[in-house]
Parts: C-alpha cells; structure tokens; sequence
C-alpha cells in the first residue's frame, strides 16, 4: 500500500501533516506538526477528540497530481474527526456524510517543500 503526504489547513493558517493511504484513499486519523513524523509514524491508533474543540478543515493530499476536500479536525487533540476521505464508502471511512466540497487539484497553500 502506497502512501503520500497529506496536509490539513485551520482557518487560522495552521498547516497539520499526515499520510494519505493511497490504495484506500484514506487519510491517517492522526495528525503531526512535521512532514517527517507524519510518514515516518504512519500511526493510525483510532483515538478519539477528547476536548470537543473541532474546527472547520481544508484536508489534502498530492497523491495522483492532487486534490482537496472539507472535513473537520482538532489541533489540541492532533486527529481528523469528519471526512478522513474524499469517497463516500459507508463502513470504509469516516466520510458520512460527504465532505462539502472537493477540488480536483492541489491547493493554493500546498506547502513548497
């Protein structure tokens, strides 16, 4: 299974990273301040938010050119809590319901690296 990077943007400007499973099109739950710990740790423990602190998120990934959705995560707590996924795959992911919006391409904040 290959993975790719995968970005979360707060409406503060926070950029989180995690990895993005690319044969599931999923994205790890769990968020990190560094690309590095974000593929290297790969973790995807299932933990919960525990401060109900969520916010309104950008989530994306370069994988296959590109592309980005709505979801919805928190930045103490470190996790994707809506919209893990782009699909809609009920029992697959944590995308019921459907993200918002999704965009065909990389945003325009995708970090240079």
């Amino acid at each position: 299974m290959g993975t790719s990077l995968g970005c979360v943007k707060f409406k503060d400007g926070t950029i989180l990273f995690a990895a993005y499973q690319n044969t599931t099109d999923v994205m790890n739950h769990c968020l990190w301040n560094t690309i590095k710990e974000a593929m290297n740790i790969c973790s995807d423990d299932r933990k919960e938010c525990t401060c109900d602190k969520t916010n309104d998120v950008i989530i994306a990934t370069n994988y296959g050119g590109g592309f980005f959705w709505s979801g919805k995560a928190c930045k103490k707590c470190k996790i994707i809590t809506m919209n893990q996924s782009p699909c809609l795959v009920e029992g697959l992911t944590t995308s019921i319901p459907a993200p918002e919006f999704y965009e065909d391409v990389l945003p325009d904040w995708w970090p240079n690296f």
